[in-house]
């Protein structure tokens, strides 16, 4: 084989792990293995330069806070970034209730390999740790579905006093970047 076929089969090789990563914040231990799936936010929701956009209406939270826009490049780092703001934010209330409720596919997890595993398979989803904390999530699911059920987990997310989440105090669109 000459070099530029290795040169070829190494980059196609690069390539292909690239694509199995579902972020670039993961260990091999933390592959995405559902083969059912593409393998990227940008495949497994139909190519394109789409992404989830997340708004926080501060205000509306009752925090002296401006307005703030989550979107990040890809959907598992924006959610990542949302729930590390809920997380700073409201402290152990917020974790309390996020290791309890689904965010997208399952609840958040200090155990990912065992919490987040793909029983077909017997391996876990593809998994991403919330920065600054213990706390994992399972961001495996399409990008529809991810943003129905963050939408529905707002819904049932109560504030440190007990009382509810305002309506539309945290929105979840899809948004192209054109």
């Amino acid at each position: 084989m000459s070099r530029a076929d290795m040169q070829h089969i190494a980059q196609h090789f690069q390539d292909y792990i690239a694509r199995v990563y579902d972020s670039p914040q993961q260990t091999a231990g933390e592959l995405a293995f559902d083969d059912q799936m593409p393998e990227s936010d940008d495949e497994r929701n139909g190519g394109g330069r789409q992404g989830i956009k997340v708004v926080i209406d501060w205000g509306a939270l009752d925090i002296d806070r401006p307005v703030q826009t989550i979107r990040k490049g890809n959907d598992t780092d924006t959610i990542a970034e949302l729930l590390k703001l809920l997380l700073d934010t409201f402290k152990k209330p917020m974790r309390d209730q996020l290791v309890e409720l689904p965010i997208v596919r399952f609840p958040l997890s200090t155990n990912p390999t065992t919490d987040f595993l793909n029983r077909a398979q017997n391996r876990p989803y593809s998994y991403t740790q919330i920065p600054g904390t213990d706390l994992y999530f399972c961001p495996h699911s399409q990008r529809s579905q991810k943003v129905e059920r963050l939408k529905a987990l707002f819904s049932r997310l109560t504030l440190p006093d007990g009382s509810e989440f305002p309506e539309d105090c945290i929105t979840v669109t899809v948004e192209g970047d054109g």
